[in-house]
């Protein structure tokens, strides 16, 4: 499976004709972050991944351009997270697709 969500965010926030400052606060975090992102340094938290999807106004399948499962989301951002917290985490936000 080819992962970049780096790369991802940098086009989504292109098209969004944002800069990284603006997605940055919106997130609550500073710009460096971002950078570090699409620099493919970092990844996001898994907590902000419904924000930085919500900013763009795509889902989360579409955010990480695979039809990836809460489960491979898991693996690839934080693999310490128990699968019933993942869960919950999907639950409480509503964000699992049905189609994933």
């Amino acid at each position: 499976m080819t992962f970049n969500i780096g790369e991802n965010i940098k086009q989504l926030r292109a098209e969004k004709g944002a800069t990284q400052e603006q997605l940055a606060e919106h997130l609550g975090i500073t710009y460096q972050s971002v950078s570090k992102w699409e620099n493919n340094i970092t990844a996001p938290d898994l907590q902000l991944i419904p924000s930085i999807a919500e900013y763009f106004g795509v889902s989360i399948n579409k955010l990480f351009k695979a039809k990836l499962s809460p489960d491979d989301i898991k693996l690839l951002l934080n693999p310490d997270i128990s699968v019933g917290q993942l869960w919950r985490f999907y639950a409480r936000n509503g964000l699992y697709e049905a189609q994933c």
